[in-house]
């Protein structure tokens, strides 16, 4: 019914609506439980006051639930049905930006900063069309809250102490997914796995800072002393397509070593060496392939 006077209003204000996604880019909000500002730290602090500020300029009724999340009521009466909610921390920015990762820019048609999709420059848009909805006086009968929270990118702790504190409303609607719905989340494992090592040249392999991002770097730490960094390149962790795993990159070179050490057994007569490296490195080759076609395929579901 308002679809029309919501596009001319959001055409007008473009310009607006992006300085205001600019200046919550800038904000280096990565969620962080080991800061010593709790609980994520001083950006994903200073990024939920500058939402909650903005929810108060709009006239909504505030709270905060103690750096975890904030909120806003659209009326401070009346029984709220349904919220929408969103998140206003970031993965790490990692390496290889072509832009600066935390000023937006317009650049081929495309608008580049971290969080520009996940998922500030959503809730940017939530909170213009709270704006829209004010300034085009479109009448709103019930109560609806806005929640930004801190930490999602972490884990959802923020959610887990806000539900504790707040009970969500029976509809939650999260503009943090493929257009135009998803009626469901798949939920999140996590899983730990380890193994026997035994490699007197290498002493230490680290990658990766978060869970739900592919780590762009791998650092290997020898016994000599030495390191050697592997460069991959990050994307989320629900689209590991779109990057490359420094760890199984490195992975993947250690395989390479190794079938290499086996031919070469092999043509020095040392049979017996040979046979079973051949045979571990071929195992090692069809489970990586098993577990990168298993990752591809789980992430188009």
């Amino acid at each position: 019914m308002y679809q029309k006077q919501f596009a001319e209003y959001f055409d007008k204000h473009m310009e607006e609506i992006l300085r205001d996604l600019d200046e919550i880019i800038s904000i280096e909000s990565i969620g962080d439980i080991n800061a010593p500002v709790k609980p994520f730290g001083e950006g994903s602090r200073k990024a939920l006051n500058w939402g909650k500020a903005y929810l108060e300029k709009l006239g909504m009724t505030t709270k905060d639930f103690d750096g975890y999340a904030v909120h806003g009521d659209f009326y401070p009466e009346g029984e709220c049905k349904l919220a929408v909610l969103s998140h206003l921390d970031t993965v790490p920015a990692g390496e290889g930006w072509s832009y600066p990762p935390f000023k937006l820019t317009k650049a081929d048609g495309k608008l580049f900063g971290r969080g520009t999709i996940d998922d500030k420059g959503p809730s940017v848009a939530v909170l213009w069309a709270v704006k829209a909805i004010k300034e085009l006086n479109i009448p709103i009968k019930k109560n609806f809250r806005v929640i930004f929270g801190g930490n999602e990118e972490g884990g959802c702790e923020d959610m887990e102490y806000y539900e504790s504190k707040q009970p969500f409303p029976e509809m939650v609607f999260t503009p943090d997914g493929s257009f135009p719905v998803l009626n469901c989340e798949k939920g999140m494992v996590h899983l730990t796995f380890s193994a026997e090592f035994s490699d007197d040249k290498i002493a230490e392999i680290n990658g990766g800072s978060v869970i739900n991002a592919i780590p762009d770097k791998c650092i290997v730490k020898f016994a000599d002393g030495s390191e050697k960094v592997i460069r991959g390149k990050s994307s989320h962790g629900s689209r590991p397509e779109n990057g490359d795993n420094a760890v199984t990159k490195f992975v993947a070179e250690l395989y390479a070593a190794f079938e290499k050490d086996a031919k070469a057994q092999l043509e020095n007569g040392n049979k017996a060496a040979g046979t079973r490296a051949r045979k571990a490195s071929l195992e090692i080759e069809k489970t990586m392939k098993e577990f990168r076609k298993a990752s591809l395929e789980d992430s188009k579901k």
